[in-house]
């Protein structure tokens, strides 16, 4: 790692050296994590079978903007990633659609920000990170590809094309030949945003397209198409915040026999009430429509009703509503979903997108959380919540017989501010498991603990 490190800012230097005084100034930045994990029981509910995780996991960002004028930069993000004891330091991949589950050092975005003259259009080209919607769910990801923003008055409007695959290369054994454009995996999305003073508001639109994705050999030219069309609204006060979130699919995929068409929905709304300088109080709602043919493994009816979504939604905290089923307060993978730290997920618990990180989004599920937030010093919160969760459409409990009960889960967070913006986050999560958490009978209880020091410069 400190070879790595020496010749990153060797290149840094280089380039500082040979750029023309008046061409760039060079603005440098970034972030360090350390984490440590420990959980049980997330990704099977059984006490039987072993799924015990415990680990330590480092990540630093490094940015590096070369700007030429108010109307012009480059922008360049590295991540090194670590966890201990793994040996991924050394290795190096690129993020934006290539695969770099086992990359110690990731391009995160490296991509041209710049203004079109005597207008309010802005683009940007390369590996970018794209956020459209507020709660992230039509598209947050790092990408390849180009987006362009426009603003006007209260509105602004975007516009994004990415590339998530080059003729069906989104895994690591995948053969890229680039003239093959049939094969592509193409998003394009657009969004309008709304802004005057308490009030925002957004419509939001991705429509992922391929003709070979999924079909292969089997089903050659075959269409694949899904579009996610989102409304979403928030109100802040003094006193209070609203918000308020509705996302549709449609489409068809005729890479699948029979042919499928997308019907899935989501639902979240949510808010909080400052009862005090001191206590916040809040409570959150989630829903995404399931497929019941699908949770409880039968033939395929023609029409794919679980909510699907285009990358992964990480914007809103507020769908963090517990530490064991959705993806934690630290906005890392950790979800009982996620199968990323060679722990297979063989509970009921699924989700259903495309992109690098479409592993967030829940569907088949509701969640009805509460949580209290408690703030007696400047540098110190303390949370404190609760969520009932059960499954939209039934899942099989054990042989025979079905369920659409998930279960409870409670939670305590710490965030306590340390010395010149360095922060310690804690949190602790227990699930109760209910009799649909799993399809065998053996539904045992999950936790999860977590602790982390995060700073940025």
């Amino acid at each position: 790692m400190k070879r790595l490190l020496i010749v990153l800012i060797a290149l840094v230097a280089i380039f500082a050296l040979v750029l023309p005084a008046s061409a760039a100034e060079l603005k440098f930045g970034g972030y360090f994590h350390q984490k440590v994990y420990s959980t049980d029981n997330q990704h099977n509910g059984d006490d039987d079978v072993d799924d015990n995780t415990n680990w330590f996991y480092t990540r630093m960002r490094l940015y590096f903007d070369a700007i030429g004028s108010e109307n012009i930069k480059a922008v360049t993000k590295l991540e090194l990633d670590d966890f201990w004891g793994e040996s991924r330091i050394g290795s190096l991949s690129a993020d934006g659609g290539s695969n770099n589950d086992d990359a110690g050092l990731e391009i995160k975005n490296a991509y041209i920000d710049f203004m079109v003259p005597d207008t309010a259009l802005n683009l940007k080209m390369g590996i970018i990170g794209a956020k459209l919607d507020k709660p992230g769910i039509v598209f947050n990801d790092d990408t390849s590809g180009i987006m362009a923003s426009y603003k006007y008055a209260e509105f602004a409007f975007h516009a994004l094309y990415s590339r998530l695959g080059d003729n069906n290369d989104i895994g690591p054994t995948a053969t890229i030949t680039p003239t093959s454009s049939s094969d592509d995996v193409d998003i394009w999305a657009a969004a309008v945003n709304y802004k005057m003073e308490a009030l925002a508001a957004a419509f939001n639109f991705a429509w992922i397209s391929n003709s070979d994705q999924f079909g292969g050999a089997a089903n050659p030219g075959k269409d694949f198409d899904l579009y996610v069309i989102s409304l979403d609204g928030d109100y802040s006060s003094d006193m209070f915040s609203v918000y308020g979130d509705v996302v549709l699919n449609s489409g068809e995929n005729k890479q699948v026999a029979p042919s499928s068409d997308f019907k899935g929905y989501a639902f979240m709304a949510g808010g909080k009430f400052n009862a005090t300088d001191m206590i916040t109080v809040g409570g959150d709602f989630y829903y995404a429509s399931g497929d019941k043919e699908t949770a409880q493994g039968l033939a395929p009816d023609g029409d794919n009703d679980a909510f699907t979504t285009a990358g992964a939604p990480t914007g809103r905290n507020a769908y963090n509503m517990d530490e064991v089923i959705f993806p934690g307060w630290f906005d890392d993978d950790t979800s009982t979903i996620n199968t990323g730290l060679g722990v297979a997920n063989t509970n009921n618990i699924s989700s259903t997108g495309f992109g690098t990180n479409a592993g967030y989004c829940l569907n088949n599920i509701w969640a009805l959380g509460l949580h209290g937030d408690i703030k007696p010093l400047e540098k110190t919160m303390i949370q404190v919540g609760a969520a009932y969760m059960a499954f939209v459409e039934k899942v099989v409990d054990e042989p025979g017989s079905t369920d659409d009960s998930l279960g409870y889960s409670f939670y305590a967070r710490l965030q306590q501010g340390i010395v010149d913006g360095l922060t310690l986050k804690a949190s602790a999560g227990y699930f109760v498991a209910d009799d649909g958490f799993t399809p065998t009978n053996n539904d045992d209880d999950a936790y999860r603990l977590a602790a982390g020091l995060f700073w940025s410069w």
